[in-house]
């Protein structure tokens, strides 16, 4: 008896590596000559995997039927968030990445469904969904106009998200500037409207801002400052709400751009709405 119960404890499998991911709409907006980095965020069940250790990836990328971009691991990170899925523990790890891309002009990549692909020493890969990536590279932004006030609206009918934002534009020139439209660079954002506001108060909540008529065009008056708030519709359903993202204005005399931005930051992720797809791993 005691012979059997060795040999089972030495030959008992070891235990499978889980991994699943939190999906989120990441977004990066920069300047060309800029280089960029992006912290993907993990699942993983066992704090001695050798998914923890950054020296094992050979090699990685970004991908989606849209295209894909290289990734060099820069370092992997275990937080002290946890939670449980499906009965197992899981803990919230960091993989911070350099995005490897020689851009040289104006570009947009957006991957609608975006998966991580990790190679370990050649033995093991994975392609793990995480969500949505926005990526946004600009030549250059106009100097005619300045932001003074950038506000998101964080509550709507008694519940939290990113619901729209507030903008303060300050036409710095002496003749009028047209703005054409706004856009959040995040594609899963749809249906932007706008309108011309008295004021930007303290309060996040959509209700104390009278959204209820929108303007085609706004007109920013020379010398002057202009408050606008927007909103919009959006097609993210089962990703945790937008986090940040940047900003493009199109107006009359070129496009201003806001990189990106923390609209809004979950203290406490809720989890109990979202389905995760585990991996498995030897």
């Amino acid at each position: 008896m005691s012979i059997a119960l060795i040999g089972i404890a030495v030959f008992k499998s070891p235990k499978k590596t889980k991994v699943s991911a939190i999906l989120y709409p990441y977004n990066l907006v920069s300047k060309v000559e800029s280089s960029d980095t992006i912290d993907i965020k993990l699942l993983i069940n066992n704090k001695k995997s050798y998914f923890l250790d950054k020296d094992k990836i050979t090699n990685a990328y970004l991908s989606g039927i849209e295209g894909k971009l290289k990734l060099v691991p820069s370092s992997i990170s275990l937080s002290d968030v946890t939670m449980k899925i499906k009965g197992d523990d899981y803990y919230l790890v960091h993989y911070n990445f350099k995005i490897d891309a020689s851009i040289e002009s104006n570009y947009e990549l957006y991957l609608s469904k975006a998966y991580l692909y990790m190679n370990f020493g050649g033995t093991l890969s994975t392609n793990i969904y995480i969500g949505s990536f926005s990526y946004y590279k600009y030549e250059e932004s106009i100097d005619k106009i300045g932001i003074t006030n950038l506000k998101a609206i964080t509550e709507k009918e008694g519940k939290s998200g990113f619901f729209g934002c507030l903008i303060g534009l300050r036409n710095i020139t002496n003749a009028d500037i047209n703005i054409n439209n706004i856009k959040i660079l995040d594609e899963n954002i749809k249906n932007i409207k706008y309108q011309v506001i008295d004021e930007i108060k303290d309060s996040t909540k959509y209700e104390d801002y009278n959204i209820t008529s929108y303007s085609d065009n706004i007109t920013l008056n020379k010398n002057s400052l202009t408050y606008i708030a927007l909103e919009f519709d959006s097609s993210n359903t089962l990703m945790m709400p937008v986090e940040e993202a940047g900003l493009a204005i199109n107006t009359s005399v070129g496009t201003y751009i806001i990189e990106n931005f923390v609209f809004y930051k979950q203290n406490i992720l809720n989890i109990k709405d979202y389905e995760f797809t585990i991996y498995e791993y030897d």
